[in-house]
C-alpha cells in the first residue's frame, strides 16, 4: 500500500512538469478564430484555456514602414559657382572725354596744376602746411576726400596724378574792392567776372618772381596750361549777401576776347580754371557744408576740368525742388562721395564687361574696392556704338568704400542693408550736334551718330542729348524730346519710388538710401520697373533684352553675384 501511494505521487508530480513546460512554450500572439474557409491547426495542443483559465485577446501590431524624409536640395554656393569677373574679357570706351572736349589730359603722365593763392589787404593769415595738404596730401584711402591728389589718386585707380606748383600773390585790393571789380557792371554795361583772374594770371606771369617755367606746365602740348586753381583769402560770393556772379569753375572760352588768352605751345596761358576760397579749405569736409567753396567744391570743379557734366537740376526753383536723379550720392551731384561708373568709364578710368549676347544666360560674381570697380554693360537691342556716348545700364556694386565710405552715413538715409548692395544705373549719353540744314538755311539738332565724329568736330557744338534737368525743350531730328531722358540716372529697387521723375509734374527731392539698391533675391528688367518712360522700350526705341537678378551679396567683402538672363521682351 505503501508502494502504491509514492507511486501515484511520482505520477502526478511527472504530470504537473509536462505542463508546465508545454505551458512555456505557448506563442504570444493567439491563435485566429476558425473561419469556412480556414484549414485546421496541423498540431493542435493541450493547451487550449479552460474555464478556470480565460483566454487573453491581444491587439495585432503591424509593423511600420519607414518613410524616407523629403530633403530640399541645397542652396547653390553662388560665389564658388559664378564666373569671376577678372576672367571676362573687358572693354574700354573708344572716345573719351578729354578726347572731344577740352578735358584735362589724363594719360600717363601727371596733370601739370598751377595753385594761385590771392590774398586781400584785409584777409585772412594763412596756414601754408594746410592749404597745400589740401592739394597734394598724402594717399589715404579711407580719408581720400580730404585731399585733392587723394582724391583722384583712388578715384581713378592709379591714373590719375597732379604735379602741382604753388604761387602766392598779395593783392592791393580789399576783400569788398575785389568783389565789386568782379561782380559789378561799368558804364558800358560790361560784367569784368574772370578777367579779374586773368590780369592777376597775366601780373604774376610777366613778373615771374618765382622763376617758373610755364611751358613746362602744359602737359600735353596743346598751348595750355593744363588747370589752374585760384583760391581767394575770403569767399568773394559772401562778401556781399545774396549776391553772386563768381563761378567757381571757368574754362577759358568764358573770358572777353578769348582769342587773346591762347593757345600759345611757347606760352601757355589758362585753359581750366578752379575757384575756391581758403575759409572753406580750412575746413574739414566732413564738417557737412555740402556745395560751399572747400576741397569738396574743388573736387567737384576737378570734374568739369576733365569734362564731366553736373548731375543736379540746374532748373530748381522754388516751385520745383531739385532734382537729384543719382539720389544726391555722387561728386558731380550734391558734392558727396565718389564719381558713378558713368563718369568713370567716359574718363577711361574703367572697362566694363559688355554682354554681347552669345550666352543666354551668365552668372558673375563682382566686387568694389581700393583699386577696382568691376562694371557690367548691357546694351539696348538697338547695339553699342563702342563708347560710354550711347544708351545702355550699367551694373557695378555700391559699398561703403573708399570716397563713398567716407561719406556713408552722413548725407543719405540708411534702411534695410546697411552694407551696400548692386546699383543699376540708366545711361542715356548719346551725342547731338548743329548742323546746317541745306534746305533750310537753319541749324538744327540732330543725333550724332557716330562720336568719334565728336573728335573730328573737336567738340564744336558736340554736346549730350540730355541732361539730369527738367528744364531741357529739346527737339532733336526734328522731333520733340521727353523732359524725362536724363543722362545718368539710378534705377531703384523700390519701383514705387519714383516720384521724383513722374507724376505731378512738381517733383520731389529724391534722397538717396539704400532702398534705391538691389538685393539677393531682387531682380531688375524693364518689364517690371518703372523708372522709365516708355516701359518696355528704351529712350532710343530698343528694349532691354535681358533681365538682372541678385543671387547673393557679402556684406563684409563687397562682393555679389548677379545672374543676366536673356527675356523675352516682345509681348
Amino acid at each position: 500500500m505503501k508502494r502504491l501511494i509514492v507511486a501515484i505521487s511520482l505520477i502526478l508530480a511527472a504530470l504537473f512538469l509536462f505542463n508546465a513546460c508545454a505551458q512555456s512554450e505557448k506563442p504570444e500572439t493567439p491563435t485566429a478564430a476558425p473561419t469556412e474557409n480556414s484549414q485546421p491547426a496541423a498540431e493542435p495542443t493541450d493547451t487550449e484555456p479552460t474555464a478556470t483559465e480565460p483566454a487573453v485577446t491581444e491587439p495585432a501590431v503591424t509593423e511600420a514602414t519607414e518613410t524616407e524624409p523629403i530633403i530640399p536640395d541645397p542652396e547653390p554656393d553662388w560665389f564658388a559657382e559664378a564666373v569671376s569677373f577678372s576672367d571676362l574679357p573687358t572693354s574700354k570706351t573708344a572716345v573719351r572725354y578729354g578726347d572731344w572736349r577740352m578735358g584735362v589730359p589724363t594719360g600717363d603722365e601727371p596733370i601739370k596744376a598751377l595753385v594761385i593763392y590771392i590774398s586781400f589787404t584785409d584777409g585772412h593769415t594763412i596756414d601754408k602746411a594746410l592749404f597745400e595738404d589740401r592739394f597734394n596730401g598724402e594717399y589715404d584711402y579711407d580719408n581720400c576726400i580730404r585731399s585733392l591728389a587723394s582724391y583722384y589718386h583712388y578715384n581713378s585707380y592709379g591714373k590719375v596724378k597732379f604735379d602741382f606748383t604753388f604761387i602766392y600773390y598779395e593783392s592791393s585790393m580789399t576783400c569788398e574792392e575785389a568783389w565789386h571789380y568782379i561782380n559789378d557792371e561799368d558804364e558800358n554795361g560790361h560784367f569784368y567776372g574772370n578777367e579779374f583772374l586773368y590780369d592777376i594770371f597775366n601780373e604774376i606771369k610777366a613778373e615771374n618772381e618765382a622763376g617758373i617755367d610755364y611751358k613746362s606746365l602744359d602737359g600735353d602740348g596743346d598751348g595750355f596750361i593744363d588747370i589752374t586753381y585760384f583760391i581767394t583769402g575770403e569767399d568773394l560770393s559772401k562778401t556781399k549777401p545774396g549776391e553772386t556772379g563768381y563761378w567757381l569753375y571757368g574754362p577759358a572760352y568764358s573770358a572777353t576776347n578769348y582769342s587773346d588768352y591762347g593757345p600759345n605751345a611757347e606760352d601757355p596761358t589758362l585753359k581750366h580754371f578752379v575757384k575756391a576760397n581758403y575759409e572753406g579749405l580750412s575746413q574739414e569736409p566732413d564738417s557737412g557744408q555740402i556745395g560751399e567753396s572747400g576741397i569738396r567744391a574743388v573736387l567737384h570743379e576737378t570734374g568739369h576740368a576733365l569734362g564731366l557734366d553736373d548731375y543736379y537740376d540746374t532748373a530748381a526753383t522754388e516751385k520745383l525742388p531739385v532734382l537729384q536723379t543719382l539720389g544726391g550720392f555722387d561728386m558731380m551731384e550734391r558734392d558727396v562721395g565718389d564719381h558713378n561708373a558713368f563718369s568713370k568709364f567716359a574718363l577711361g578710368y574703367i572697362e566694363p564687361y559688355v554682354v554681347d549676347g552669345i550666352e543666354d544666360e551668365i552668372t558673375i560674381r563682382m566686387s568694389v574696392s581700393e583699386d577696382h570697380d568691376d562694371v557690367i554693360l548691357i546694351p539696348t537691342s538697338k547695339g553699342w556704338n563702342g563708347t560710354a556716348f550711347d544708351e545702355y545700364i550699367l551694373v557695378d556694386v555700391f559699398a561703403p568704400v573708399g570716397a563713398t565710405g567716407f561719406d556713408w552715413g552722413r548725407y543719405m538715409y540708411i534702411y534695410d542693408n546697411p552694407q551696400g548692395g548692386v546699383r543699376i544705373l540708366h545711361v542715356d549719353a548719346r551725342l547731338s550736334h548743329y548742323e546746317e540744314n541745306e534746305e533750310t538755311g537753319e541749324y538744327e539738332n540732330v543725333f550724332l551718330d557716330d562720336p568719334n565724329d565728336a573728335v573730328k568736330y573737336e567738340g564744336v557744338n558736340v554736346n549730350h542729348a540730355f541732361y539730369n534737368s527738367l528744364n531741357q525743350s529739346i527737339v532733336i531730328n526734328g522731333e520733340k524730346q521727353s523732359i524725362y531722358y536724363h543722362l545718368v540716372e539710378i534705377v531703384p529697387s523700390d519701383k514705387d519710388n519714383t516720384s521724383y521723375r513722374k507724376g505731378t509734374g512738381i517733383d520731389t527731392i529724391k534722397v538717396f538710401n539704400t532702398q534705391n539698391l538691389f538685393g539677393p533675391g531682387q531682380t531688375f528688367s524693364t518689364q517690371y520697373n518703372m523708372a522709365f518712360t516708355n516701359v518696355p522700350r528704351m529712350n532710343n526705341g530698343g528694349t532691354l533684352d535681358y533681365s538682372v537678378t541678385v543671387r547673393a551679396y557679402d556684406e563684409i567683402t563687397h562682393e555679389a553675384v548677379i545672374t543676366i538672363k536673356r527675356i523675352n521682351t516682345e509681348n
